[in-house]
Protein backbone atom coordinates (compact mmCIF):
# COMPACT_ATOMS: atom_id res chain seq x y z
CA UNK A 1 0.00 0.00 0.00
CA UNK A 2 2.83 2.40 0.84
CA UNK A 3 4.56 1.73 -2.48
CA UNK A 4 1.28 2.61 -4.19
CA UNK A 5 1.30 6.05 -2.53
CA UNK A 6 4.96 6.55 -3.43
CA UNK A 7 4.19 5.72 -7.05
CA UNK A 8 1.32 8.22 -7.04
CA UNK A 9 3.66 10.93 -5.71
CA UNK A 10 6.23 10.05 -8.36
CA UNK A 11 3.57 10.31 -11.08
CA UNK A 12 2.47 13.72 -9.77
CA UNK A 13 6.07 14.94 -9.81
CA UNK A 14 6.54 13.66 -13.36
CA UNK A 15 3.39 15.47 -14.49
CA UNK A 16 4.66 18.70 -12.93
CA UNK A 17 8.01 18.30 -14.71
CA UNK A 18 6.21 17.62 -18.02
CA UNK A 19 4.18 20.81 -17.60
CA UNK A 20 7.37 22.78 -16.88
CA UNK A 21 9.05 21.35 -19.99
CA UNK A 22 6.03 22.29 -22.11
CA UNK A 23 6.13 25.81 -20.69
CA UNK A 24 9.85 26.03 -21.50
CA UNK A 25 9.07 24.88 -25.07
CA UNK A 26 6.45 27.62 -25.33
CA UNK A 27 8.91 30.24 -24.11
CA UNK A 28 11.48 28.98 -26.59
CA UNK A 29 8.81 29.36 -29.29
CA UNK A 30 8.43 32.99 -28.23
CA UNK A 31 12.21 33.38 -28.46
CA UNK A 32 12.08 31.98 -31.99
CA UNK A 33 9.61 34.71 -32.99
CA UNK A 34 11.85 37.32 -31.35
CA UNK A 35 14.83 35.97 -33.29
CA UNK A 36 12.95 36.28 -36.59
CA UNK A 37 11.94 39.84 -35.72
CA UNK A 38 15.48 40.71 -34.62
CA UNK A 39 16.93 39.38 -37.88
CA UNK A 40 14.37 41.37 -39.88
CA UNK A 41 15.29 44.55 -37.97
CA UNK A 42 19.01 43.94 -38.55
CA UNK A 43 18.32 43.50 -42.28
CA UNK A 44 16.43 46.81 -42.37
CA UNK A 45 19.29 48.50 -40.52
CA UNK A 46 21.77 47.05 -43.01
CA UNK A 47 19.61 48.25 -45.93
CA UNK A 48 19.58 51.75 -44.43
CA UNK A 49 23.33 51.70 -43.85
CA UNK A 50 23.97 50.50 -47.43
CA UNK A 51 21.70 53.20 -48.81
CA UNK A 52 23.50 55.86 -46.74
CA UNK A 53 26.93 54.60 -47.82
CA UNK A 54 26.06 54.48 -51.52
CA UNK A 55 24.22 57.82 -51.38
CA UNK A 56 27.16 59.45 -49.59
CA UNK A 57 29.63 58.05 -52.14
CA UNK A 58 27.38 59.18 -55.00
CA UNK A 59 27.09 62.67 -53.48
CA UNK A 60 30.89 62.89 -53.02
CA UNK A 61 31.48 61.82 -56.60
CA UNK A 62 29.02 64.41 -57.91
CA UNK A 63 30.24 67.08 -55.47
CA UNK A 64 33.82 66.72 -56.73
CA UNK A 65 32.73 67.08 -60.31
CA UNK A 66 33.25 63.47 -61.36
CA UNK A 67 30.93 61.59 -63.70
CA UNK A 68 29.25 58.32 -62.70
CA UNK A 69 31.67 56.23 -64.73
CA UNK A 70 34.94 54.32 -64.39
CA UNK A 71 36.41 54.45 -60.88
CA UNK A 72 33.32 56.14 -59.47
CA UNK A 73 31.18 53.21 -60.65
CA UNK A 74 33.69 50.78 -59.18
CA UNK A 75 33.36 52.48 -55.78
CA UNK A 76 29.56 52.37 -55.92
CA UNK A 77 29.55 48.72 -57.07
CA UNK A 78 32.02 47.77 -54.30
CA UNK A 79 29.79 49.44 -51.74
CA UNK A 80 26.75 47.55 -53.04
CA UNK A 81 28.62 44.21 -53.00
CA UNK A 82 29.86 44.85 -49.46
CA UNK A 83 26.29 45.66 -48.40
CA UNK A 84 24.96 42.44 -49.93
CA UNK A 85 27.67 40.47 -48.14
CA UNK A 86 26.71 42.10 -44.83
CA UNK A 87 23.04 41.24 -45.39
CA UNK A 88 23.94 37.66 -46.29
CA UNK A 89 25.91 37.29 -43.04
CA UNK A 90 23.02 38.75 -41.01
CA UNK A 91 20.54 36.36 -42.66
CA UNK A 92 22.76 33.32 -42.19
CA UNK A 93 23.42 34.13 -38.54
CA UNK A 94 19.69 34.65 -37.99
CA UNK A 95 18.97 31.19 -39.44
CA UNK A 96 21.71 29.61 -37.30
CA UNK A 97 20.23 31.18 -34.17
CA UNK A 98 16.68 30.20 -35.19
CA UNK A 99 17.75 26.58 -35.81
CA UNK A 100 19.33 26.47 -32.34
CA UNK A 101 16.06 27.65 -30.81
CA UNK A 102 14.12 25.06 -32.85
CA UNK A 103 16.39 22.39 -31.36
CA UNK A 104 15.57 23.69 -27.87
CA UNK A 105 11.86 23.49 -28.62
CA UNK A 106 12.23 19.89 -29.82
CA UNK A 107 14.33 19.00 -26.79
CA UNK A 108 11.80 20.44 -24.34
CA UNK A 109 9.02 18.59 -26.18
CA UNK A 110 10.93 15.30 -25.91
CA UNK A 111 11.53 15.92 -22.20
CA UNK A 112 7.81 16.52 -21.68
CA UNK A 113 7.01 13.27 -23.49
CA UNK A 114 9.51 11.38 -21.32
CA UNK A 115 7.98 12.79 -18.15
CA UNK A 116 4.48 11.87 -19.40
CA UNK A 117 5.65 8.29 -20.06
CA UNK A 118 7.27 8.12 -16.62
CA UNK A 119 4.03 9.37 -15.02
CA UNK A 120 2.03 6.72 -16.88
CA UNK A 121 4.48 4.04 -15.72
CA UNK A 122 4.24 5.28 -12.13
CA UNK A 123 0.42 5.22 -12.34
CA UNK A 124 0.60 1.66 -13.61
CA UNK A 125 3.00 0.70 -10.82
CA UNK A 126 0.65 2.31 -8.30
CA UNK A 127 -2.28 0.27 -9.58
CA UNK A 128 -0.17 -2.91 -9.58
CA UNK A 129 0.98 -2.27 -6.01
CA UNK A 130 -2.61 -1.67 -4.90
CA UNK A 131 -3.83 -4.88 -6.55
CA UNK A 132 -0.88 -6.83 -5.14
CA UNK A 133 -1.63 -5.49 -1.66
CA UNK A 134 -5.29 -6.46 -1.94
CA UNK A 135 -4.40 -9.97 -3.14
CA UNK A 136 -1.94 -10.41 -0.28
CA UNK A 137 -4.60 -9.18 2.18
CA UNK A 138 -7.17 -11.58 0.74
CA UNK A 139 -4.62 -14.39 0.98
CA UNK A 140 -4.02 -13.61 4.64
CA UNK A 141 -7.77 -13.65 5.33
CA UNK A 142 -8.11 -16.93 3.44
CA UNK A 143 -5.24 -18.45 5.42
CA UNK A 144 -6.89 -17.42 8.67
CA UNK A 145 -10.24 -18.80 7.49
CA UNK A 146 -8.66 -22.11 6.59
CA UNK A 147 -7.26 -22.34 10.11
CA UNK A 148 -10.80 -22.20 11.47
CA UNK A 149 -12.07 -24.63 8.85
CA UNK A 150 -10.50 -27.59 10.65
CA UNK A 151 -13.16 -30.32 11.09
CA UNK A 152 -12.13 -30.87 14.71
CA UNK A 153 -13.11 -27.25 15.53
CA UNK A 154 -16.66 -27.64 14.23
CA UNK A 155 -19.47 -28.75 16.51
CA UNK A 156 -23.01 -29.74 15.63
CA UNK A 157 -22.29 -29.78 11.87
CA UNK A 158 -25.41 -30.96 10.02
CA UNK A 159 -25.34 -31.86 6.34
CA UNK A 160 -27.99 -29.89 4.45
CA UNK A 161 -27.42 -31.38 1.03
CA UNK A 162 -24.97 -32.55 -1.57
CA UNK A 163 -23.94 -31.12 -4.91
CA UNK A 164 -21.74 -32.92 -7.44
CA UNK A 165 -20.73 -35.40 -4.81
CA UNK A 166 -19.62 -32.72 -2.34
CA UNK A 167 -21.51 -32.53 0.94
CA UNK A 168 -22.89 -29.16 2.06
CA UNK A 169 -23.15 -28.37 5.74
Amino acid sequence: MFSSNASKLTAAGDRTAAAAARKAAGLAGDNLNYEYQSTAIKMLQADRSIYQTISSADANIAGNGFKASGTAMDILRDSAVQGDLTKSIIGTQGEIDANGIKQQIASFGAQADQYDNAAAAADSASTGSMISGLIKGAGAVASAAMFFSDRRLKENAVQIGERNGIPWY
